[in-house]
């Protein structure tokens, strides 16, 4: 008879599941010459916006926005449509996910026959939406639910063509009575207005940004040369033109550049290269806010970007 002797049984060993851990920022607190405690700050989040949203919420943390000019907008279509992305302080050429949608109110012949003879005189509308909205043809949002408006009455245009030649169109300049956009809440709040300025240098373009009781918040105006006469062309960077004009936002009365949000950055407005397709002009713009900027005045920076696309590039596709 054989004795079958049980074997002990060995434990059985299983492998404890791999957790990722998100990293978090540490940030030492204490008084100084005293051990120093250390406090775990969660990674910031940005908001992604929805319609509903308020305006606060949306541009509150935002550093700058990227708005890009669609197919609906170039002089193939009546349409003149925009959107607007996510900011990359590292790199502004390239835009992150689509947070506003903008639908202007002007018609194409305004838009795209008048405006060569009369730059920036047409009345008009951009009213913005949260959220993606572009590519949804067949529904899109209502009036009502609109976050921001940035609208004119009819003006004077910020000159006055008199003649066609072989360099292009000769425009006397105007001097009152000039375009401006107001930055408004749906419920018809004024929050700022962008202002196109006249005075001696008649080449160089420059605007005002007012808050809505007129005080005035900034200066926009590129660089100049000759004395101030003249509008000082920059070489672009990645994604930026060849010979950039870009817009400086800058002190009201130093006229000093400011500050981004960024360590080293410069406020401004930049037109980007926005590549060929179809034989189509389109025109895309990054702004950078300026430091410290509240949502008011980053509203009205958003306006600043149109009315400056009116007055100085508009005309290229027309």
């Amino acid at each position: 008879m054989q004795i079958v002797q049980n074997q002990p049984q060995q434990p059985q060993v299983v492998a404890a599941p791999v957790m990722m851990v998100q990293p978090v920022q540490v940030m030492p607190i204490g008084a100084p010459g005293q051990p120093v405690m250390m406090q775990q700050v969660a990674p910031h989040q940005m908001h992604m916006p929805q319609l509903g949203d308020d305006y606060k919420t949306v541009l509150a943390g935002r550093s700058g926005l990227t708005l890009k000019q669609t197919m609906k907008g170039s002089c193939c279509d009546a349409k003149n449509e925009w959107t607007g992305h996510a900011f990359h302080p590292s790199s502004p050429g390239e835009s992150g996910p689509e947070i506003f949608f903008i639908d202007e109110s002007a018609s194409c012949f305004e838009r795209c026959c008048l405006s060569h003879f009369m730059p920036a005189y047409r009345p008009t509308s951009y009213d913005m939406w949260c959220g993606s909205w572009s590519g949804m043809l067949q529904k899109r949002p209502s009036q009502s639910e609109v976050v921001l408006r940035h609208k004119k009455e009819c003006t004077c245009p910020t000159a006055c063509w008199i003649a066609e030649g072989d360099g292009g169109p000769l425009r006397i300049p105007c001097c009152c009575f000039l375009p401006y956009l107001d930055t408004l809440t749906n419920d018809g709040t004024k929050l700022g207005r962008t202002q196109y300025e006249c005075d001696m240098y008649l080449c160089v373009p420059k605007y005002s940004v007012r808050d809505g009781q007129g005080m005035i918040w900034y200066r926009i105006r590129p660089d100049t040369c000759c004395g101030g006469c003249c509008v000082l062309c920059e070489c672009g960077g990645k994604k930026g033109r060849c010979l950039a004009v870009p817009f400086y936002i800058r002190h009201p009365k130093s006229m000093d550049k400011l500050p981004g949000d960024e360590p080293g950055s410069i406020a401004q407005i930049n037109n980007l290269w926005s590549g060929i397709k179809e034989c189509c002009n389109r025109q895309n713009y990054a702004v950078r806010f300026p430091q410290n900027a509240s949502p008011e005045q980053k509203a009205t920076l958003v306006g600043s970007v149109f009315l400056i696309d009116m007055v100085n590039f508009e005309q290229e596709q027309t």
